[in-house]
């Protein structure tokens, strides 16, 4: 205000307003801004938000506020602003499988975040050993127990190899017969062990260890571990004459009656098989050195008769006439 004396020419003066630009990550660790800083009214502004690795940018916004799911985002400055750049973690699948997949077990996969150390697990079934991880056919790892920084997604199979095992076959004694079957088995393959006595030998059982495991001449098992069987024989004696001998079977051939004489051995009992193999009857024994078998029972072929004493077996070969 002022009292007007003369024509005066007069100038107002105005300055341009300033406003503030303030960009920032959430999380920090997510990624980084650019664009903030000083502008003038009017001015166009750009703010760019750059992901870190393992982070996605998921939108700007403003007091809580979504403004722009851009990562560049440009606006005309006509005030001061807090802009918030905000980012995602970045998920991955890690999978797992087994190959084969009978051969064992696996764990450890799911969804995780990056960054995040996952551990995933094999456990190898029975008969089967677990050899090494693999991803697209290479090799990451010949540990069960895998653990790794998660990065991206995986696909990784545990890979088992199926055990073998060895099974051995002899004979006892080595004149008394002949083996097959034995070799190299996978766990859970059925093996068949065969003993096929030589002439004057008849089988008796196969045993592993000491201890009888069959007593069939043709042996069938699954295969779980290795094996050392033994086939057994026993010489077959015949005696016609008994005068002549303390051990024997007579008469040989028999009609009715066969008379069994051990000497000074104590009977304990008589098994009677046919030729074939098959077991045909059990006796029990009468705790003498002699006794006598009615053959009358039985037809008319040959047979092998075990005799148990308080010393041993004998096995003799006799024919039903």
């Amino acid at each position: 205000s002022f009292t007007v004396t003369a024509s005066r020419t007069l100038v107002a003066n105005f300055s341009l307003n300033a406003y503030t630009i303030t960009t920032s990550s959430n999380p920090t660790a997510g990624g980084n801004t650019s664009g903030g800083g000083t502008y003038n009214y009017g001015d166009t502004a750009t703010v760019s938000a750059t992901a870190n690795a393992g982070y996605t940018f998921v939108n700007w916004t403003e007091g809580g506020t979504v403004v722009s799911t851009d990562e560049d985002y440009s606006f005309t400055v006509t005030s001061s602003r807090t802009l918030v750049a905000n980012f995602s973690t970045n998920q991955y699948i890690i999978t797992t499988s087994s190959n084969p997949t009978v051969g064992g077990t696996t764990s450890g996969g799911g969804t995780y975040n990056y960054g995040d150390t996952a551990t995933v697990s094999a456990t190898a079934n029975v008969g089967y050993t677990f050899i090494n991880w693999t991803e697209g056919g290479t090799v990451v790892s010949n540990d069960e127990d895998y653990s790794f920084t998660v990065t991206s997604s995986r696909d990784l199979v545990a890979n088992f190899s199926q055990d073998e095992y060895i099974i051995t076959t002899v004979a006892n004694p080595t004149v008394g017969g002949t083996t097959a079957g034995g070799g190299t088995y996978h766990y859970g393959d059925t093996a068949t062990v065969v003993a096929v006595a030589n002439p004057n030998y008849n089988f008796v059982n196969w045993t592993e260890n000491g201890t009888v495991v069959s007593t069939d001449a043709t042996y069938s098992f699954t295969v779980t571990e290795s094996r050392n069987l033994t086939a057994n024989f026993d010489e077959i004696m015949s005696v016609d004459d008994p005068i002549s001998k303390t051990y024997g079977i007579y008469p040989n051939p028999v009609r009715d009656f066969a008379t069994v004489m051990m000497g000074d051995e104590h009977i304990n009992s008589v098994q009677i098989y046919h030729v074939s193999g098959q077991l045909v009857k059990v006796l029990k024994g009468n705790g003498l050195n002699q006794f006598q078998i009615d053959m009358r029972l039985y037809d008319k072929t040959s047979y092998i008769i075990k005799v148990f004493t308080d010393k041993g077996v004998k096995t003799f070969k006799i024919l039903r006439k």
